[in-house]
């Protein structure tokens, strides 16, 4: 798995990606001892290596460049590639949650401090959507996707020890929202870094602290203040703007529908919060409505759970 060549180390992955799914393989002593090293691995190889230029001086580029001649090729390779490294992040995170969980998204929040770490810092004038820092983001965010899937594949199968889980599973949830939290307070002036941070947290919400409606709030709120200006002398920034407040309106639709009715108590608040940011950022007619259409799902979703309720 540790050669630098994706194409001699695909085999074994793929091979521990099917193993760890089973329990008595995964629970053995040798196995145990080897997670250190599959999670290094694996959090260092989820990069979108088909994105980096060719003339890298990567080993690990230039093996791919020989070993695959074809442009699609590549990319079907190293997307399987990345999936099975998903695959083990989060088959380790799903038997041991307690352990995988606190040390992976340690790591991740090390990584993210260094995006820029060698490289220029960003710029409009020069803004890419396969950047060296957007790419490095990128497969942190994956690695996090990875362990929220088994995370909340541990939750699904929770109860077995009702106790004891729920102790497990309350000290798990206040360390993810802390994470999560703590990532909605990073500051990133790329928009596809935002865009990324944007779906995780609310992905984190939904998917494993989909009982707290309090943080599912603070989401919200974070959601609606990533605003940033347009800048038309950039065009490939601008386009990336646009997209970003695209994606921001969905994933608003999505928490709201979600959890209307405890938004809605919180409705005097924020009407005049969407208004104040429609009108500081002068938004376009669309987005207005996009944003405003958020106010009628909470108010017509909450009033349907106020119904069924009596």
């Amino acid at each position: 798995m540790q050669h630098q060549s994706l194409t001699v180390s695909i085999p074994v992955l793929h091979l521990w990606s099917r193993l760890l799914a089973i329990h008595k393989i995964g629970s053995l002593d040798y196995v145990v001892n080897q997670t250190p090293s599959f999670l290094n691995i694996c959090t260092q190889r989820l990069i979108r290596w088909e994105s980096l230029p060719v003339e890298s001086e990567d080993p690990t580029v230039q093996f791919l460049v020989d070993d695959i001649d074809t442009i699609p090729e590549r990319h079907a390779f190293v997307g399987n590639y990345r999936r099975y490294c998903s695959s083990i992040i989060e088959a380790i995170t799903q038997k041991r949650p307690q352990e995988a969980v606190r040390e992976i998204l340690g790591k991740v929040d090390g990584n993210l401090d260094n995006l820029y770490s060698g490289v220029e810092p960003f710029s409009m004038h020069n803004f890419s959507k396969s950047s060296i820092p957007l790419m490095r983001a990128d497969a942190q965010f994956a690695v996090v996707e990875a362990v929220i899937k088994g995370y909340h594949k541990w939750i699904e199968a929770h109860g077995k020890a009702p106790q004891k889980d729920e102790q497990e599973r309350h000290g798990l949830e206040v360390a993810v929202e802390s994470w999560a939290s703590s990532l909605m307070q990073r500051s990133y002036d790329d928009p596809v870094i935002k865009q990324r941070i944007i779906k995780l947290v609310v992905d984190i919400s939904s998917r494993a602290l989909d009982n707290h409606p309090a943080f599912a709030l603070k989401v919200l709120e974070h959601v609606l203040m990533t605003r940033l200006p347009d800048q038309p002398d950039f065009p490939v920034y601008a386009e990336a703007v646009k997209e970003l407040h695209g994606l921001a309106s969905h994933e608003l639709r999505r928490l709201a529908i979600r959890y209307a009715d405890y938004f809605s108590t919180f409705y005097d608040l924020l009407e005049p919060k969407i208004r104040e940011i429609t009108m500081a950022n002068r938004v376009d007619d669309k987005l207005q409505m996009e944003l405003t259409s958020i106010l009628l799902i909470i108010m017509y979703l909450s009033r349907i759970i106020l119904n069924l309720k009596h």
